[in-house]
């Protein structure tokens, strides 16, 4: 076990040999006297494991100091690698915690310049116009608007004109839309069709015979969802070569509120602000 120990020593494998040198100490005092034939040992080898004893001893009180500063020296680099890996996790979670504001600010800027926007609309008395699209192959039965788009535009009090109509159909392209209606505003007027609103709304349903208007009229708290009655209303209209406000009868109805629709709450939506 000596030898053992003086190898490891030799190999600077210090933790090995005062492991070693405690254990042959724990050998020749504690355990080796009370051997059943200790007393046959004689005098010369009783004097040859003293001497052993007092080296071990030497030696594993030399191993200890030597081990105490060594582990003493690598905890106080662990203690200034802890401070600065916690140090850097703190920056970390403040940079986290400040992009997070950044971000959180932004938005919320956003979302004062849309009400502002909006304010501003209905100050002064201006129409709005919005796509109404959904993702293609969503469904093999029914349609389901996945996406609103506002396009560029102009407004008056009673009308609303895009413009850019090609950014829309880009949009469109890019996303795999197809169009299901539109959506524009009565500012100051309740929620109906306008001669102009039936017009618009004609090259929609013929391209989808299930395509939507939705007039929304924030005064009168009132939204209609509106369709070309398929009879007579998308028929006459196509047909009438009138431009600008023009009457039209009233009977037989031209348009009805639509009755294929199913409002879903809990779905999402997406916005798309090409403006």
């Amino acid at each position: 076990m000596e030898k053992m120990a003086n190898v490891y020593l030799e190999e600077m494998n210090l933790e090995h040999a005062y492991i070693l040198y405690t254990k042959l100490i724990t050998l020749l005092i504690e355990k080796l006297p009370h051997h059943s034939q200790y007393k046959q040992i004689t005098p010369l080898n009783r004097a040859e494991a003293k001497k052993r004893v007092t080296r071990a001893f030497k030696r594993a009180e030399e191993l200890k100091e030597i081990l105490r500063k060594k582990y003493g020296e690598e905890l106080e680099i662990w203690k200034v690698k802890e401070f600065e890996r916690i140090k850097l996790e703190e920056e970390e979670r403040e940079k986290a915690k400040l992009r997070q504001q950044e971000k959180e600010h932004a938005e919320q800027q956003e979302l004062e310049r849309q009400k502002q926007l909006e304010q501003q609309r209905r100050d002064e008395n201006e129409q709005q116009f919005l796509v109404l699209t959904e993702l293609r192959s969503q469904s093999q039965h029914a349609f389901y608007i996945s996406h609103l788009v506002i396009p560029k535009q102009t407004s008056t009090s009673d009308s609303c004109t895009t413009l850019s109509e090609e950014d829309i159909f880009t949009y469109q392209d890019s996303h795999n839309l197809i169009t299901l209606g539109w959506i524009h505003t009565h500012p100051s007027q309740t929620a109906f069709m306008s001669s102009i609103d039936l017009h618009t709304h004609c090259s929609y349903q013929l391209m989808l015979p299930e395509a939507i208007a939705i007039v929304c009229a924030p005064k009168h708290s009132q939204t209609g969802m509106y369709s070309l009655t398929e009879e007579h209303g998308l028929k006459f209209i196509a047909a009438c070569k009138l431009q600008g406000f023009h009457p039209h009868p009233k009977e037989p109805p031209i348009y009805k509120d639509s009755g294929h629709i199913n409002l879903d709450g809990a779905s999402s939506i997406v916005v798309a602000d090409l403006r």
